[in-house]
């Protein structure tokens, strides 16, 4: 009779365990994938704010932007594809002219770019939760041929105010595409999509600047 309810006691304890294992086994599982994704876009995010400090400081200098992919590359982190992350300007008069535009940093949309020649969006991020924004349109800003490269507009050497870029005050931003490691992991980030048109999770990154 001893042996028979030690026996009992222990498939009892051994159903325990195991209703307790297949209880919390998902919930650890996704702490563990929600906690690694975090770090991930973290650390994606550090990454685009050292971008584009060290892009816009090398357009300061330089005026060109033939640099921008080998900063990319030393910056990104190894699971991000260059093709992920791109850029786009704003280039001002001077930066008194920027100084009179509303919307700079704070509540105008962040978007991917479909086409650099032009401001159509393929997908972009609406910055009030009420669903109003500012638009990326700006009233005050330069036209530019191709706004990942606005040298093409300008001399190279400033022969007046208005041929070349220095003095032009620009505001940059960097753009990147994040993919995430699995459709399982997307999901613990509700569906994966921060834009308006649930097509991408896009991380960002904005720079002020002075050319010299």
């Amino acid at each position: 009779m001893e042996w028979f309810q030690m026996k009992l006691f222990r498939n009892r304890s051994r159903g325990a365990l195991i209703l307790e294992v297949t209880l919390t086994l998902p919930i650890v599982c996704f702490l563990i994938f929600f906690i690694l994704e975090t770090m991930k876009l973290n650390d994606v995010k550090t990454s685009v704010d050292i971008i584009s400090m060290d892009i816009a400081f090398d357009f300061m200098s330089s005026k060109e932007t033939a640099k921008f992919s080998k900063i990319i590359e030393k910056h990104k982190p190894p699971f991000v594809k260059n093709s992920d992350i791109t850029w786009y300007f704003a280039v001002y008069k001077d930066l008194q002219t920027l100084n009179s535009e509303t919307a700079l940093y704070g509540d105008e949309e962040v978007y991917w770019p479909k086409d650099p020649t032009g401001l159509a969006a393929e997908d972009y991020i609406d910055m009030n939760a009420d669903g109003s924004f500012k638009s990326r349109n700006s009233k005050v800003a330069l036209a530019l041929t191709n706004y990942q490269k606005p040298e093409l507009n300008f001399k190279p050497i400033k022969t007046d105010a208005s041929e070349g870029l220095g003095g032009k005050a620009f505001v940059l931003t960097i753009v990147c595409d994040y993919k995430f490691s699995s459709v399982f992991v997307e999901k613990l980030y509700m569906g994966g999509k921060n834009t308006r048109g649930k097509k991408k999770f896009l991380l960002w990154g904005k720079c002020l600047g002075v050319c010299n």
